[in-house]
């Protein structure tokens, strides 16, 4: 039964004037209290409840309710609407409560649009601050969507309508869940009654306040995958902090989200930055005096001080922005405990950790302070270096990041700006431990994505991914690349979907030696699985192959045993590094040259052709194909096969031979350029740019004469 207007109560204490809305569970009607003569909201349980075999338990539990609300009241909390009576009345039990005057939530963003963030902020901070109370007395509202809200003139915001609220829900098979779904995780549809549902509805209302749309049903979000657009894609101006604060609110998962209102409220509260960076400002009671900022990146700032004695240090914290960040406390908790094992790096080429402490709610980390250059300015202002002095300082810092990774950490952003030569001294040292990260060999791991283009290799791309000490390897490898040829390395992941390509160093610097070559190319290797896997491993390549030395003579017997001995082991030496340089060597490609060049000397002796003209121009392609495998154009490249096939043309129509002979003969000279770039391109790998050429003319020309002297044994064309 529904009251009509006019319907009197409790005698004629309340008069029905309207019905306000009528839900699942409830009507609600707007009601006068005669004898105070002001407006109230009376809710009663729906008619429909009254055939659910669960009703009498229901019931119970809705005066129950009632009562526990009735006590919320006593707490007249500004933003939770106040119950003023429960009585009986025929046969229905009724709930009295204020009438609040003003605009439900929702009805205001459909008039006026979404609203300012300050203003959607400040409205659902205050009921917020209202669900904590519920959740106090052992509450969960469970409805607490934009209908639910009341925005008054004044800016005050109300919770109304506990219809729902806590244990009211009839539990029978038969029972009808009612949510509203774009405001409702999925979990309320099993009856779930945990403070999180509450902080789900509450995040998914500001973002209807600050977005103007409703967002994705947490149900489609569960069944099939149907992405939540976060709001900035919406509104663009919204901040990073409230747009990160809605979606952890609004996770899919309730163990996902903040497991209390207060800690998701905290992430909605301007975040408390700490500033130490004004010249002056003293630290840890006067001990540490800042100078000046040094450098800021994407998670630390540094600055150069004095401490007590006089002498410089630098001080390492994070940055404002990194304070600003929900998961601040996350960032710094890993920052200090990196700071504490950098601590335990004790090593002449890491920088020295004197000091941890704590400012406030900042965390700071003391280091030493190294006067020197850093190695992209010693390369900027001198030049490439030589070989002894590049080696020199990259052997250093491997021996340091071997001590790093023994403890269980990898520094993540080696490049030549985060490594300085101490002044007046050959003595490199690695610093900027900014974003070190603790790592398990061979785990998959979640990571922030933070790093230095051209020096950082392909995993470090991917959020989650297995990283270990070859990802150091790969920025130590890119480094060394840098200091010998002054040029950039082209980023990872442009290497690996084929854009870019990597130049051998060797190509740039005629003067870098075989071995360093490989050791470069080895140690850039864009699949992880192919590096070296430890520093050690890696640098074992940068030492230079031992010269077989030869003892032809020897006056004592003694020493020639021991001459022998020590060539044994020389040539032993010798022999491996032989067997590391020739196991690139492309043998199946160069017989495939040398069987096809056989055939164009053969052949082309069959139709006339003069042998020395062959020769010169196999020489030019050796040339050519050594020059593209190291450093031409692609388009230089396709180039010279255009003229390789205008050869083949002329070749095959030149004279009165065109024949079905000279054809073949101008699709073989196609055939071998593509042999050619083939043999050099594997070549490459293993030898220089000089060494490719030797062998590529060696074994036309040897390849050229014995066609020639073949048809002069056997001519079978006359």
């Amino acid at each position: 039964m529904v009251w009509v207007p006019g319907q009197k109560l409790q005698g004629d204490k309340y008069i029905i004037e309207q019905v306000l809305g009528q839900g699942g569970f409830g009507i609600t009607y707007k009601a006068r209290h005669t004898f105070l003569n002001n407006l109230v909201v009376i809710k009663t349980p729906n008619e429909t409840l009254r055939y659910d075999p669960e009703y009498p338990k229901y019931v119970k539990r809705f005066i129950e309710e009632g009562r526990r609300l009735e006590k919320l009241s006593e707490t007249q909390h500004p933003n939770i609407v106040r119950i003023r009576d429960l009585f009986h009345e025929g046969g229905i039990y009724c709930l009295v409560m204020d009438f609040v005057q003003g605009e439900s939530l929702f009805q205001l963003v459909q008039q006026r649009g979404a609203l300012p963030s300050e203003a959607a902020i400040k409205c659902i901070h205050q009921i917020g601050e209202a669900l904590k109370v519920v959740h106090q007395a052992g509450l969960v509202h469970r409805d607490a969507h934009p209908g639910n809200i009341m925005v008054q003139q004044d800016g005050k915001a109300v919770l109304i309508d506990f219809g729902i609220a806590g244990e009211t829900i009839p539990t029978t098979v038969s029972s009808k869940v009612f949510v509203n779904p774009a405001f409702a995780p999925y979990e309320q549809m099993r009856s779930g009654r945990e403070p999180c549902v509450d902080i789900y509805s509450l995040a998914a209302s500001l973002y209807y306040a600050v977005t103007g749309q409703l967002p994705s049903p947490s149900l489609d979000r569960k069944l099939y995958s149907i992405p939540l657009i976060p709001p900035q894609q919406h509104i663009p101006s919204i901040s990073d902090d409230l747009n990160q604060a809605i979606l952890k609110g609004m996770e899919l998962e309730p163990q996902d989200r903040p497991q209390t209102m207060q800690e998701w409220l905290e992430m909605l509260a301007p975040k408390q930055v700490v500033s130490i960076g004004s010249p002056g400002y003293q630290l840890r009671g006067g001990k540490y005096t800042i100078e000046r900022t040094l450098a800021q990146g994407g998670f630390g700032i540094t600055y150069l001080a004095r401490n007590d004695r006089g002498e410089w240090v630098v001080i390492k914290t994070l940055n404002e922005t990194v304070q600003r960040r929900p998961d601040f406390a996350k960032l710094q908790e890993d920052f200090v405990r990196e700071a504490l094992r950098l601590a335990k790096c004790n090593h002449p080429h890491i920088v020295r950790v004197d000091d941890v402490f704590q400012e406030g709610q900042l965390w700071c980390m003391v280091m030493e302070y190294i006067q020197g250059e850093n190695l992209t300015d010693r390369v900027v202002n001198r030049g490439i270096l030589s070989q002894a002095e590049a080696l020199g300082y990259i052997r250093q810092i491997g021996e340091a990041l071997t001590v790093v990774h023994n403890n269980g950490l990898l520094h993540r952003d080696i490049k030549p700006a985060n490594i300085i030569v101490r002044a007046n001294q050959q003595e490199a040292v690695l610093i900027d431990f900014g974003i070190a990260r603790e790592f398990t060999p061979d785990l998959t791991q979640s990571h922030t994505a933070n790093l230095t283009h051209c020096f950082a290799p392909i995993e470090q791309y991917v959020t989650v991914a297995k990283r270990g000490a070859y990802t150091d390897v790969y920025a130590l490898a890119a480094t060394l690349y840098f200091l010998l040829t002054k040029t950039l390395p082209p980023p990872a992941p442009l290497r690996a979907d084929g854009t870019e390509t990597l130049q051998p160093p060797q190509g740039i610097n005629p003067s870098i030696s075989d071995w360093v070559n490989r050791a470069i190319l080895e140690g850039m290797e864009v699949d992880a699985q192919n590096r070296p896997q430890s520093m050690q491993q890696w640098l074992g390549l940068l030492k230079e192959p031992v010269k077989q030395v030869v003892n032809n003579s020897s006056s004592q017997s003694g020493n020639l045993g021991k001459s022998r001995q020590t060539q044994n082991n020389v040539s032993t030496q010798t022999n491996s590094q032989i067997w590391q340089s020739s196991k690139n060597m492309p043998w199946g490609w160069l017989t495939g040259l040398l069987l096809s060049y056989s055939a164009l000397g053969y052949l082309s002796s069959a139709l006339g052709y003069l042998i020395v003209p062959l020769a010169f121009w196999a020489v030019v392609w050796a040339i050519a194909g050594a020059r593209v495998v190291a450093g031409t154009s692609v388009w230089a490249e396709t180039m010279l096969v255009f003229v390789a096939l205008m050869v083949a043309i002329a070749i095959a129509i030149t004279g009165d031979n065109f024949s079905f002979v000279g054809s073949f003969v101008a699709l073989l000279i196609i055939f071998v350029i593509g042999i050619v770039f083939e043999v050099s391109k594997n070549l490459i790998k293993s030898f220089s740019r000089f060494h490719i050429f030797l062998i590529l003319a060696a074994t036309s020309l040897l390849s050229l004469g014995l066609g020639w002297l073949s048809y002069q044994i056997f001519p079978i064309f006359k």
